[in-house]
């Protein structure tokens, strides 16, 4: 990665107090000290990390860095400094790696790329933005990545919406759940315990099949809350949810979709047609070939770009592909090959749809399906 990228990760570090500025020699002051202290109590809360574990990390003496965390004056004044420095400069190049690595069973999608843009935007405008697209184009897909420990925006909290919190009280004890870091729960929380947790944090929330929200009261939850906590929430969804935050003059979403600062509308972005009026592809066959045949049998040619056409161009996308490449796997080990062949995926593909389904290259193979039969 570039110098810039790096630059950037270091600012976002020392934006959210992560790391310090500090000078290359001299000794630093006692309030520069505390602040390096309690940014790195933070870091170690947020990331679950222990005292032993980040004086391994560093070479340091974990009794020194106890008494460094509690300010002990038995600390020798020398070694608090060097401490203070190698503190600093481990968080900052762990931050670092955390934004710059990916999780391994995390493939990027051509959806992932504009709802990892879409977040990065709605956090830096400290907005709500909405994502909505189609059933299974990679949405919850891209979402764990966002909240896992590898995220490029770290401290992202994620809400799947089930049965349990589809109205405000579920939804908010979900909320209050994942803002927790260590998840100390408690029961009935109070829109306030959220704000107070949360007010000025600037973390990520994320409430992924946002669709599934059953009344108005829950859409009023995640106004108030954004309105009280000044909290940055991407809301994700189908189709519905849109229809649902598109008119500002609504009298029961009204005031939520007039909050609204970013739509991203994934069809428009995914399903656009390129030149000559052919239609663009947002999941390859090399995406396919990582996602789905890590650890199976491998794919042959024919039967990785009909598993390209049904990605592009069917409904249900990325789940349909993913059951008919695990039935079509069982199929291809009943029958001893070493290998899925177009066959399998026609049979699995039968099973899934419930009819007979046959696979027709286009007469103008992309590019793309061609590399694959290579």
């Amino acid at each position: 990665m570039n110098n810039d990228f790096w630059d950037r990760a270091a600012q976002e570090a020392r934006i959210r107090k992560v790391s310090r500025m500090i000078p290359d020699e001299g000794p630093l002051t006692e309030d520069k000290i505390r602040e390096i202290v309690n940014g790195a109590l933070n870091y170690l809360s947020e990331y679950e990390i222990s005292q032993a574990e980040l004086a391994r990390a560093i070479g340091a003496s974990a009794a020194y860095v106890n008494q460094f965390f509690n300010r002990s004056s038995r600390l020798p004044a020398a070694a608090g400094q060097g401490l203070a420095r190698k503190i600093n400069s481990w968080m900052e190049e762990d931050f670092r790696k955390r934004i710059s690595a990916k999780p391994e069973d995390y493939v990027e999608l051509s959806s992932s790329k504009v709802i990892v843009e879409a977040a990065r935007n709605v956090k830096a405008a400290s907005t709500i933005g909405l994502v909505d697209g189609p059933a299974g184009v990679g949405k919850t897909h891209t979402c764990r990545y966002l909240a896992s420990s590898e995220s490029p925006l770290p401290g992202t909290m994620l809400v799947m919406v089930d049965q349990d919190c589809r109205n405000a009280r579920g939804l908010l004890a979900k909320i209050y759940a994942a803002s927790r870091l260590r998840r100390n729960a408690r029961k009935n929380p109070r829109l306030a315990d959220v704000v107070e947790r949360l007010r000025g944090s600037n973390r990520l929330l994320i409430i992924d099949q946002a669709h599934d929200l059953a009344n108005v009261n829950a859409f009023k939850l995640i106004q108030d809350l954004h309105d009280a906590a000044e909290l940055p929430i991407l809301l994700v969804g189908t189709i519905r949810m849109h229809d649902q935050l598109t008119d500002d003059r609504d009298p029961n979403f009204g005031q939520l979709s007039s909050r609204i600062g970013l739509r991203v509308h994934l069809f428009s972005e995914l399903f656009r047609t390129g030149k000559g009026g052919r239609r663009l592809q947002w999941v390859s066959s090399d995406q396919l070939r990582r996602v789905f045949e890590s650890g199976k049998l491998r794919l042959h040619p024919d039967a990785l770009r009909a598993l390209v056409q049904v990605g592009n161009f069917e409904t249900g996308h990325l789940r349909r592909v993913k059951w008919i490449t695990r039935y079509a796997e069982a199929i291809a080990r009943a029958s001893k090959s070493r290998v899925i062949l177009l066959a399998h995926v026609e049979k699995a593909a039968e099973m899934v749809r419930g009819e007979r389904w046959k696979f027709v290259a286009p007469i103008e193979q992309t590019p793309d399906a061609e590399g694959a039969a290579g």
